[in-house]
């Protein structure tokens, strides 16, 4: 009888044993993913008037993992109270960010504009990204982690 109370000692002991070690691993991987942009960002763009007044939030937190994404509003809060594009923005191969928008002047069956933007590893979280469509310079958005930023550049 007392070598059964033995044998379940030492195999509640290997199971406590490979659960840490479990939750040891599984924090450890959690925390290489650094943070892209933080949930709840705010992002700040000139848009067509060079005013900073377009604002990009960013719902969650896009990480390194690959295929981390958020989705994305863009609008200008104080014009339009009740309505923004919807988008979503999504960690791409490369050390990439894909920003995918419908535009509203787009038709239900044509695709959405997807710009990119190329990231440094070294320097995250992101405060400033150009975005640009098939890495072209005819068309780019550049975004701003505060306003100052924004109207700080345009005034350049």
């Amino acid at each position: 009888m007392f070598k059964h109370y033995k044998l379940r000692a030492i195999l509640v002991i290997i199971l406590s044993l490979a659960c840490t070690i479990s939750v040891f691993y599984y924090i450890k991987a959690e925390r290489t993913h650094k943070v892209i942009v933080s949930e709840k960002t705010t992002f700040y763009t000139p848009g067509q008037k060079n005013n900073c007044k377009w604002i990009i939030h960013i719902s969650n937190d896009i990480t390194t993992e690959p295929g981390s994404s958020s989705s994305v509003q863009i609008g200008i809060p104080e014009v339009i109270k009740d309505g923004y594009i919807a988008g979503i923005l999504q960690n791409a191969p490369g050390n990439s960010l894909l920003l995918a928008v419908k535009l509203p002047t787009q038709t239900r069956n044509s695709p959405p504009l997807v710009l990119t933007h190329v990231y440094n590893k070294n320097k995250l979280p992101i405060k400033q990204a150009r975005f640009r469509v098939f890495n072209s310079t005819v068309l780019t958005m550049v975004i701003y982690n505060n306003y100052e930023s924004c109207v700080e550049a345009i005034m350049e």
